[in-house]
C-alpha cells in the first residue's frame, strides 16, 4: 500500500513511538506504592522492576542498532511492538513480583526499538540545523507525554488498580503498531540482504564507543537522566506517604516536570539558528546548576513541601530540555554511515548506565537533602563531560554545522 512521504508524517510517527516508550516509562509511577503493597514486597524490590526494565532497553538497543542499520529501520519497528505487546500482557497479569519483572523486561526489550529508531529515523530525512530543530520536537513531545502518562496512571490507580496501566500499554501498543504497519515507510536507503557481518559491527561499535566526542556527550546524558530517574524513583513515595497526597495528585504533579522540560526544548529550538549545539548544552548545564543549588538552599532551611520538591526539579528539566536534543544531535550527525549503532550504543548507555546509578542512589537518598547533594554531583559530572566533549575547553563547535 503506498502512501505519499513527507518529511513531517515520518516525524510525527517518530513521535508516537516516543510516546509508547513514554507511557511505558511513566504510567505506572503513581502506582508503585499500590504495587508493593498487592504483591506484598518491599520498596526497594518494587523499585528493582524499574531497574530491570531499564538493563533490558540497554541490552536489546546494541541488537535492534545494527540490525536497523543493515536490514531497515521498518522491521525493527514492527518486531518491537509486537514483543512490547506480550510484555505489556504477561506484567498485567503478574501474581507475583517474578512475574513482574518477567513481564517489564520482556516490554523493556520490545520497547527498546523506539531508543534505536527516534535518533536516526530524523538523522535520515533531515540535516544540519534541521536535524536539532527535529530533536528539539521531538524533546517538546516527551516533555508532555509524561504529564499525560502519569495523569492517566493516576486516573486508572484510582478507578481500577494498577494491573490496568499495563493493560493500555498493550492496547496502545497495538494500536501503534497498526498505524506504521500501514504508513512508516523505509527511511534507510542502504538496506542489505544476507547474514549481518558480526565482525563488522563489532569494529563500527568499537570505534564509536573510543571517539572522545561521543564519551563526552554521552556522560552529558547519562548524568542528566540518572538525575531524572533518581527523582521519579523517590518522589512519589515522599508526595504520598510524608505529604498526603494521592497517586491522581502525585500525577497531576508532573505538569510542572514535564512543562520544564518543554520551555527548555522549545527554546533551544528558539535558540538553534544563532546558537551552536555546544552553546545551548552549556545554557543547559547553567539551569542544571541554578536548579542544584535552589534545592540544596531549601532543604538546607528545613523546608519540606510538595513546592520545595516540586519547583526546583522543574528547573531542572529545563535544563534538561536544553541538553538533550543537542546532545542526541550532534552524536547522530558525527556518525552518518552507522548512525543506528551510534544511537544504540548512545540510548543503550545513557539507559543501561543512568538506570543502574539512579538504583545504586537511591540506597542513599533518605530525604530530600540528600537528593540535592547527590543532585549537585551529577551537574558537576555533566559538567566534566562536556568539557571532554569540547576541543579541550576552546568552546569548539561540536560538529560541524551543529
Amino acid at each position: 500500500m503506498q502512501h505519499q512521504i513527507t518529511k513531517g508524517w515520518v516525524l510525527f510517527q517518530v513521535i508516537l513511538l516516543i510516546t509508547l516508550a513514554q507511557f511505558n516509562s511513566d504510567i505506572f509511577l503513581p502506582s508503585m506504592p499500590a504495587m508493593m503493597l498487592s504483591l506484598q514486597v518491599s520498596i526497594v524490590e518494587i523499585q528493582r522492576v524499574v531497574l530491570y526494565a531499564m538493563i533490558a532497553f540497554g541490552v536489546s538497543l546494541l541488537v535492534w542498532g545494527p540490525i536497523s542499520d543493515y536490514y531497515g529501520r521498518r522491521p525493527v519497528a514492527i518486531a518491537g511492538l509486537v514483543i512490547f505487546a506480550l510484555g505489556s500482557l504477561f506484567s498485567a497479569l503478574a501474581v507475583n513480583l517474578h512475574w513482574l519483572v518477567a513481564g517489564r523486561v520482556l516490554q523493556g526489550v520490545g520497547i527498546s526499538c523506539t531508543g534505536a529508531l527516534s535518533p536516526v529515523i530524523p538523522k535520515d530525512i533531515f540535516q544540519d540545523k534541521a536535524l536539532l530543530k527535529a530533536f528539539s520536537i521531538i524533546s517538546m513531545a516527551m516533555a508532555i507525554i509524561p504529564i499525560g502518562a502519569q495523569v492517566l496512571g493516576g486516573v486508572l490507580q484510582s478507578v481500577f488498580s494498577w494491573r490496568a496501566n499495563f493493560i493500555t500499554l498493550m492496547l496502545y501498543g497495538a494500536f501503534i503498531l497498526s498505524i506504521l504497519t500501514m504508513y512508516l515507510p523505509e527511511t534507510n536507503p542502504n538496506c542489505r540482504k544476507g547474514p549481518m557481518p558480526l565482525k563488522r559491527v563489532l569494529r563500527q561499535y568499537w570505534e564509536v564507543l573510543t571517539d572522545r566526542v561521543f564519551l563526552g556527550l554521552l556522560g552529558c546524558l547519562i548524568f542528566v537522566l540518572t538525575g531524572e530517574m533518581l527523582y521519579t524513583i523517590v518522589s512519589p513515595f515522599w508526595l504520598q506517604m510524608d505529604l498526603g497526597l494521592s497517586a491522581f495528585q502525585n500525577g497531576l504533579l508532573s505538569v510542572f516536570s514535564g512543562a520544564g522540560l518543554f520551555a527548555g526544548a522549545w527554546l533551544s529550538s528558539r535558540l538553534a539558528n544563532t546558537k551552536t549545539a555546544s552553546a545551548l548544552i552549556l545554557i543547559g548545564i547553567l539551569h542544571l546548576t541554578l536548579s542544584t543549588l535552589l534545592m540544596w538552599t531549601v532543604t538546607s532551611m528545613g523546608w519540606y513541601s510538595v513546592w520545595t520538591l516540586v519547583l526546583p526539579y522543574m528547573l531542572f528539566m529545563v535544563g534538561a530540555g536544553f541538553i538533550y536534543p543537542n546532545a542526541i544531535a550532534s552524536i547522530i550527525d558525527r556518525f552518518p554511515d552507522n548512525a543506528g549503532i551510534a544511537g544504540a550504543l548512545m540510548s543503550a548507555l545513557q539507559m543501561a548506565g543512568a538506570g543502574m546509578m539512579s538504583a545504586a542512589l537511591r540506597l542513599w537518598v533518605f530525604t530530600p537533602y540528600h537528593l540535592a547533594l547527590f543532585f549537585g554531583v551529577l551537574v558537576i559530572l555533566v559538567a566534566l563531560s562536556f568539557y571532554v566533549s569540547t576541543d579541550k575547553g576552546n568552546n569548539a563547535e561540536l560538529v560541524p554545522g551543529l
